[in-house]
């Protein structure tokens, strides 16, 4: 696994095997940043279920200001402060050991909005309805507690066989889905800020 653009471009990640972490492939990850374009050039990231730490990496590289890691397992933790020590961007990075779901009273405690959410449950979790109820109660909550900045773009990264459920709750709306293969993007916002560029989905 590579870091796909930016000042890190075609560094290598070190990622764990085994387990629950599932890495977006690179082509999803090419893909997501497409989409994304010049929204992520100066941006305070937010790396939910982090796993090797790719996607906020990717965004650092790709000119993100700022990244906060959130992470539950130890030696994944672990992982991403090496990742990020060998690609040059620690200090732009922090890194918690922490459930992502009960993290929202952490998040409201610093006082700090994010213009960019990943979440990357493991896949067995997103299986169970409570966890997705979970999920999108954790993002109402950040969205109420203002950790979110008015332009705030939510990615989650779930199986395409998994239905997400992200009626309107809070301020957030549902503005794309995409399905890359086995895996699938939601892309959540606050209205009525638009979408970015329209992308083909990529197939197996």
């Amino acid at each position: 696994m590579r870091v796909v653009g930016g000042s890190a471009r075609g560094r290598r990640l070190l990622s764990p095997r085994g387990g629950d972490i599932r890495p977006m492939p690179d082509r999803v990850r090419q893909a997501l940043f497409n989409i994304l374009g010049r929204t992520v050039v100066g941006a305070r990231v937010l790396d939910l279920f982090s796993g090797t730490g790719a996607l906020g990496i990717e965004a650092l590289s790709r000119g993100a200001t700022a990244c906060l890691f959130v992470e539950n397992d130890r030696m994944a933790v672990r992982l991403i402060e090496e990742n990020l020590r060998r690609l040059g961007f620690a200090e732009a990075a922090r890194v918690w050991q922490a459930d992502a779901l009960q993290l929202a009273p952490r998040l409201a405690a610093i006082h700090e909005a994010f213009d960019l959410v990943f979440a990357g449950p493991p896949y067995r979790l997103l299986e169970e309805a409570k966890t997705r109820a979970a999920l999108m109660q954790l993002f109402a909550q950040l969205n109420l507690q203002e950790s979110l900045s008015p332009a705030a773009v939510i990615v989650l990264q779930h199986p395409a066989d998994v239905a997400i459920d992200a009626a309107p709750a809070a301020g957030l709306v549902c503005t794309d889905q995409r399905r890359y293969g086995r895996t699938a993007l939601t892309f959540l916002e606050r209205p009525p800020h638009a979408t970015g560029p329209q992308e083909r989905p990529v197939e197996d």
